[in-house]
């Protein structure tokens, strides 16, 4: 014979996973801890899209948030002191 069942209509209200993990908030998030180990120092790499049109196996490449964003503002000040 077959278990009794506990709950005789118990469904589900479609509610999965909680807002923290929505797609934007977590680009956002990482966006935000990107920009905050830039400030630091440290070595941040970004995903862009490849500014070579012709290449179509990589649509987007990786490189270093230097590249883009230049130096963080601490390093600058050395920089322009050192001149």
């Amino acid at each position: 014979m077959a278990k009794k069942r506990s709950r005789k209509s118990r469904t589900s209200n479609g509610v999965i996973g909680s807002p923290e993990r929505a797609p934007t908030s977590v680009g956002m998030k990482k966006a935000l801890n990107q920009l905050d180990a830039w400030q630091k120092g440290k070595r941040v790499m970004l995903t862009i899209p490849n500014p070579d049109s012709t290449n179509k196996k990589e649509p987007m490449i990786r490189v270093e948030a230097r590249q883009v964003w230049g130096l963080p503002p601490f390093l600058r000040k050395k920089e322009s002191n050192a001149s």
